[in-house]
């Protein structure tokens, strides 16, 4: 709060001066006018600004439901979708889905994934698969986009997970094996669990974007290991 304060009052006397400059210096208004002139024009600025933030604020938004979230779309039901398929493959229970343009402009994914609460403690295998699941937008986006574009907010919490691992491996006294390993190793899961059905991926991002309920996505995900009939008949 008080740098806020402090870095607004340095722009101001930025401002002040060079208002000067131009009044006094270059116009040669007299001393009295260019006072009053600076502080009306800093004073209309301060009644302005909120207005244009506000003003602002509801354009960008406009154009990022209009342009930004069109194009980001695809992009964030690949990747939720990615999150849905590896938790409920590997146990964990999945709540519900959302992908809204409102974060597009942040270059995340725009959506989200919800999972029920864990009341248990956590375990070396729920963490690992907690793990795994954060990663898999990422990995989701990289086997059917070619590249990973909104897996910056997972990958903090990755990071936030992985350090408090290697702190707890610390104090134990034992070697931490560090970021890469675990990212490496939980890549390498979530990679796998999406392989086993290369177009689940796809149908799941489909059915996000149509607004399917997250049981019908999860039968889908049952249904995809399912042996089909012809198989069955055999």
């Amino acid at each position: 709060m008080l740098l806020s304060i402090l870095r607004e009052a340095v722009a101001d006397g930025l401002l002040a001066v060079v208002l000067s400059f131009l009044f006094w210096g270059m116009w040669q208004y007299p001393v009295w006018v260019t006072a009053l002139l600076v502080a009306g024009t800093l004073v209309l600025l301060r009644l302005v600004r909120p207005l244009w933030a506000r003003l602002m604020d509801r354009l960008h938004l406009r154009l990022n439901q209009w342009i930004e979230w069109p194009l980001w779309r695809r992009i964030a039901a690949v990747h939720e979708a990615g999150h849905v398929i590896v938790a409920h493959r590997l146990g964990v229970a999945v709540a519900g889905y959302a992908l809204t343009p409102a974060a597009s402009h942040l270059h995340q994914s725009c959506g989200a994934t919800h999972f029920q609460p864990h009341s248990q403690p956590f375990d070396a295998e729920q963490i690992l698969r907690t793990l795994t699941v954060l990663v898999a937008g990422k990995v989701s986006e990289e086997l059917t986009l070619g590249k990973a574009r909104g897996a910056g907010h997972d990958l903090r919490a990755f990071g936030q997970w992985v350090a408090l691992i290697d702190e707890v491996l610390q104090s134990q006294g034992r070697t931490p094996p560090g970021m890469d390993f675990w990212l490496q190793a939980c890549e390498s899961k979530a990679r796998e669990v999406l392989t086993e059905s290369p177009q689940l991926v796809e149908q799941i991002a489909d059915g996000m974007s149509r607004r399917t309920p997250i049981a019908a996505l999860l039968e889908k995900i049952d249904e995809s290991r399912r042996p089909s009939a012809c198989v069955r008949a055999q």
